[in-house]
């Protein structure tokens, strides 16, 4: 059932970039004419079965993402967006630019009661 139910999120996710946006030219490569447009997916995870999308922003090519509004879990506080699922490196989002798909990571601190 779990399987199936990641399979689900996975297919309602990725549906509408098939749908909306097949035009993006995504794969051009390092053109910096700022044309290209690529998605840039915030997981409230870290890669594990509990991460779940959160937001996806189309960003041209050399720009930056906007930072979304901070998620909320229960029982966690929000620790801010990482460039990777390890959540050593963070994401600065006045300098960082996009350059191709990415995916942003959110990191949790669990509260001690």
């Amino acid at each position: 059932m779990k399987k199936f139910l990641r399979t689900l999120i996975l297919i309602i996710v990725m549906l509408p970039m098939v749908v909306f946006f097949p035009g993006c030219n995504c794969n051009k490569g390092n053109n910096d004419d700022g044309l290209n447009t690529y998605p840039v997916m915030f997981y409230t995870g870290s890669g594990d079965s509990n991460s779940f999308h959160y937001e996806t922003q189309i960003v041209k090519h050399g720009y930056t993402a906007t930072r979304p509004k901070d998620p909320k879990k229960a029982g966690y506080s929000f620790a801010g967006w990482y460039k990777d699922k390890e959540l050593t490196i963070t994401w600065k989002f006045d300098e960082d630019r996009i350059y191709g798909l990415t995916t942003i990571w959110a990191k949790w601190i669990e509260i001690e009661y």
